[in-house]
């Protein structure tokens, strides 16, 4: 019973840690590397623990609001092939070519990938030519996370600064 209670502390202090603003500049720099390497079909969790020495858990960790670091990746890969399809529109440019281009292994991992993110073909989106859709990006939830962390600190600060010191007595 104590070793499950020690537990719990433990995994909510770690949590805690995990959240916290100093941690925030390691996310950053896992997002500027994924930026910078989109490309690598060898990008993926285990490539990123490698670079940046991090465990399994802790990574997870700090991508598990936004699904995970694997839907991070997968999602900015989708991304720059829609941009591409946009860009490439009325060129010859075939599927396969970026697909591998933006680090998709075959081009139906990537037809299915992009119609489950986009909810069309990747040949209707070039058809189309609509500019991609704006989605939450990485430093929009951040600095929405950073926003709320602010405003509840604010709250607090309010809470305890307004209680009213104890009476002194009336003096007549």
């Amino acid at each position: 019973m104590l070793t499950l209670l020690s537990a719990s502390i433990t995994s909510k202090e770690e949590e805690a840690i995990e959240n916290t603003p100093a941690n925030l500049p390691m996310r950053h720099r896992i997002i500027t590397y994924i930026d910078e390497n989109l490309t690598n079909p060898l990008l993926g969790p285990h490539s990123i623990m490698q670079h940046f020495h991090l465990s399994r858990s802790h990574l997870y960790r700090a991508f598990e609001p936004d699904g995970g670091v694997a839907k991070v990746i997968r999602d900015k890969r989708l991304d720059l092939a829609y941009r591409i399809l946009i860009d490439r529109k009325g060129k010859p440019t075939s599927l396969k070519e970026i697909a591998y281009c933006c680090g998709f292994n075959d081009r139906t991992q990537f037809t299915k990938a992009f119609k489950a993110r986009f909810e069309l073909s990747p040949k209707e989106a070039r058809e189309i030519g609509a500019p991609l859709p704006q989605a939450p990006s990485g430093a929009l939830i951040l600095h929405s996370h950073l926003s709320e962390q602010a405003a509840k600190i604010a709250s607090e600060h309010a809470t305890t600064s307004t209680k009213a010191p104890p009476s002194a007595p009336v003096k007549p």
